[in-house]
């Protein structure tokens, strides 16, 4: 069950598809990380990556925020 989402959240990621919000996060830590933590999947591992990434690009550091 931890590895339904993988494929489609990794495709979501980089083709930046609907990523433009702080929601990430919860998205991509409760799949891709879970996949994982549980399989070892690389796949799970990248797109949690990726995810981490674009939301670091988020952060403003004027109010120590990611921006929504």
């Amino acid at each position: 069950m931890a590895e339904v989402h993988v494929d489609s959240f990794l495709n979501r990621i980089v083709n930046k598809i609907r990523i433009y919000n702080h929601d990430m996060g919860f998205l991509y830590s409760l799949s891709c990380v879970s996949a994982f933590k549980l399989t070892g999947n690389e796949n799970a591992k990248k797109a949690a990556l990726l995810a981490a990434d674009y939301l670091v690009s988020r952060f403003q550091t004027n109010g120590d925020f990611i921006q929504a």
